[in-house]
């Protein structure tokens, strides 16, 4: 439950968020006890101060002067401003107050009251790299257009709310992936052209793939009234964390984009990581440790995949896939046993940090 965590950070500003007074947390934990949550008037008292909250934290980072952040500064003047005096809207002095704001306020309004919360327990992602993880998402993607097509869609109310939802899920997945490679510091402006790229360039792969082959998903999402586009590209966001991977894969390895594609994806179908990928994601957040230990967990197994895949480029055969094959003949032993692994560990009926952290383990010494 997150928004415990909003107590002291709240409270910090001057402001109580729960109606019936008293002390914040146990106020919550009384509640508990009958499932009520938040009221929606003290949600909006959190969404507030949440956002207050944010684009100070922003204020006091580097990351608002660079320049990937100017789109927020631009949305907030008219548009005809911004064609005639695009210098002088870069040197407004309140500049920097203004993409603080408009940044803060969009990333409570689409990721969420405890998004940034969310990035901390389960990446210690402070606030303003959570930001930049968001705005640098954004910059790579349609995300966007697809936020505000789902909004205006006219379909019934519960079936936007999903489509909302499966938005800002994949939105968080890909912040998570990208976290690690702007915390390296840098500026996003000059990686961002570069990431474009790329992911144009897989995604043109996955069209033709999904042209060939139909996706049912896709269907689905279509037979709701939404446009074939959009849907699409609902889909495409759907699968940016494997993109996003392949990507940093390529540049952390100096792999070719198409070698470290092929790689990425054969690799998952010699080892079904997408097993990894779903408990890894079920952990409850109650217990931030144990949320904190299987992040960890996750980004060791993408590691060990990137690590595999490099492994395996790196071999002498001609053909990158006479690589692969004579890669699997080699740790035929080791693949047989870390599949039974896997396998008993989708059978569990509950969910074993523990168990994730052997199967990991035995995942890096594959890539040995």
């Amino acid at each position: 439950m997150l928004h415990f965590s909003f107590g002291p950070q709240i409270e910090g500003l001057g402001v109580g968020v729960c109606a019936d007074g008293g002390d914040h947390d146990e106020t919550l934990r009384l509640r508990r006890g009958t499932f009520r949550g938040l009221t929606r008037p003290e949600l909006a008292v959190l969404t507030a101060y949440s956002k207050l909250q944010l684009q100070r934290k922003l204020l006091a980072s580097p990351w608002i002067d660079d320049p990937i952040f100017e789109r927020y500064l631009f949305a907030y003047f008219p548009a005809r401003i911004v064609e005639r005096f695009p210098q002088a809207v870069r040197r407004h002095r309140l500049r920097r107050e203004i993409i603080g704001a408009e940044l803060g306020n969009q990333v409570i309004d689409r990721m969420g009251s405890a998004f940034a919360q969310r990035m901390l327990r389960d990446t210690a992602a402070d606030a303003p790299t959570a930001a930049a993880s968001f705005v640098a998402v954004i910059a790579v993607t349609e995300a966007d257009r697809v936020f505000d097509a789902l909004a205006a869609a006219r379909i019934p109310t519960d079936d936007a709310y999903g489509l909302c939802l499966r938005w800002e899920s994949a939105l968080e997945a890909a912040c998570k992936r990208l976290v690690a490679v702007v915390r390296r510091g840098g500026s996003l402006a000059e990686r961002i052209p570069a990431w474009r790229t790329a992911l144009g360039e897989l995604a043109d792969r996955a069209a033709e793939a999904d042209a060939a082959e139909g996706d049912a998903a896709l269907a689905t999402v279509e037979r709701l009234g939404i446009e074939p586009g959009v849907a699409r590209s609902l889909r495409a966001l759907e699968s940016l964390r494997g993109e996003l991977e392949i990507v940093r894969m390529a540049e952390d390895r100096r792999l070719p984009l198409a070698d470290a594609a092929f790689l990425y994806r054969k690799v998952a179908e010699v080892l079904d990581f997408s097993i990894l990928e779903q408990w890894f994601a079920a952990v409850p957040g109650d217990d931030r440790w144990e949320k904190r230990a299987a992040e960890g967990l996750r980004e060791d197994a993408a590691a060990a995949r990137r690590r595999m895949a490099a492994t395996i480029f790196a071999r002498p055969e001609r053909e990158i896939g006479e690589r692969l094959t004579a890669f699997m003949r080699e740790h035929e032993t080791e693949i047989g046993g870390l599949r039974a692994l896997i396998e008993d560990f989708a059978s569990r009926r509950q969910i074993s940090v523990a168990a994730m952290v052997v199967v990991v383990r035995e995942l890096w010494k594959l890539t040995r």
